[in-house]
């Protein structure tokens, strides 16, 4: 039986693309230029908090340090790099529901990262909008950018809030986003820094965890 979601936003960092082994090389690398800790402590902080804002990485793991060179390094990295590839049906997946669901990407990425990565992908063209950093005053976990999506539909076709879904990775970024927006978060387990019970020990119920992201079909009842 078909789920009542009708729209679908999709984070992009560990949600559709698998950015943390690039991200974790950057964050390895501006450490070293700027004489910053890498120790396992640092590296646990990393892990649990990819996904949110550089900003706040860098406030947990560097306290005091500039957060700028290590959010530089990670636009160049998806501007000038070969893009972090997409998890494996990824593709297939977003294809496959843009003719069934409406779909918009919501991410803590700035605009100059986030598009080539979904044009290099050829994805670009299943997402209605793409809400980024640069379209909002406040990012996540502030529910701006997502209110830039439901409202429309709210006052044109008349939605109630279950009818969207926050599929993301990050309890805090995007789990507490979708919370303060008033709309289901769903949580994909697959980026190598996160699991089913890393979501379970934060208050994620088990039906609300996929463990790949090609499992979305499947969750919103398409066979």
């Amino acid at each position: 039986m078909k789920t009542h979601y009708m729209v679908v936003i999709n984070d992009v960092d560990g949600t559709l693309v698998d950015s943390f082994p690039m991200g974790f090389e950057c964050c390895r690398t501006v450490a070293r230029d700027n004489g910053w800790p890498m120790n396992d402590a640092v590296t646990e902080i990393i892990f649990a908090n990819w996904g949110s804002p550089t900003r706040l990485i860098v406030e947990k793991c560097w306290p005091g340090a500039d957060y700028r060179p290590l959010q530089k390094a990670l636009n160049d990295a998806s501007r000038l790099s070969p893009p972090p590839p997409l998890f494996p049906g990824a593709y297939e997946t977003v294809r496959f529901l843009k003719r069934r669901v409406v779909q918009h990407v919501f991410t803590g990425q700035y605009r100059v990262s986030a598009m080539p990565i979904l044009v290099r992908h050829g994805i670009l063209d299943c997402f209605g909008r793409v809400i980024t950093k640069s379209d909002v005053k406040k990012t996540k976990p502030d529910p701006e950018g997502l209110e830039k999506l439901i409202v429309p539909y709210e006052k044109i076709l008349g939605y109630d809030r279950d009818a969207f879904l926050l599929v993301g990775d990050n309890v805090y970024a995007d789990g507490e986003s979708a919370k303060a927006a008033g709309i289901d978060f769903l949580a994909v387990a697959e980026s190598i820094n996160v699991s089913r019970g890393f979501f379970l020990a934060r208050g994620v119920p088990d039906a609300m965890i996929i463990d790949r992201y090609s499992d979305l079909p499947g969750f919103l009842g398409f066979s």
